[in-house]
């Protein structure tokens, strides 16, 4: 319902989540992105989607790799009660995505060294699969609602099913 219960939940799981990894001798550190690997050294999962998701990145852009396998998200999910309440959302959420990143930025690291940035995350997602990445200035066209959301998702390009 506020802000002060979600911090208070986020650091319920928190601890919940840090008693289960000292007892496996795990821990947490809060970058954006992996520090010191290259996505080479990286595990993974052993489903086809990946494969074919890897071999996709290739054409799209020089950065999917280290997206895939080098990079962590927080991700946020808004809830709409019309379609105005949407576009309206969506168009806050996307005017104060330079912000977030700012606020964010947290992966000064690349494969050990300092990479120039303090988001190397943020780097990263700028070469990436244009059609499918970035900013969506049609969302603040006049006339920006369901249908026009629709259409741009119809005209991404699918690569995987």
């Amino acid at each position: 319902e506020t802000i002060h219960q979600t911090c208070d939940e986020v650091n319920d799981h928190l601890r919940d989540v840090k008693t289960i990894a000292d007892r496996i001798g795990a821990g947490f550190i809060g970058l954006g992105a992996a520090p010191i690997w290259k996505y080479e050294d990286m595990p993974v999962l052993p489903k086809g989607r990946y494969k074919l998701m890897t071999s996709y990145m290739d054409k799209v852009g020089t950065m999917g790799k280290s997206m895939m396998y080098l990079t962590c998200t927080v991700q946020v999910n808004l809830d709409f009660a019309s379609e105005a309440d949407m576009v309206k959302k969506l168009r806050v959420a996307l005017a104060l995505q330079p912000v977030a990143t700012a606020l964010f930025a947290n992966s000064p690291f690349f494969e050990g060294k300092p990479n120039g940035h303090r988001s190397w995350r943020s780097r990263i997602w700028r070469d990436l699969d244009a059609s499918r990445t970035g900013m969506l200035p049609f969302v603040f066209d006049e006339g920006m609602g369901f249908e026009r959301y629709v259409q741009y998702a119809l005209d991404v390009p699918m690569y995987f099913v």
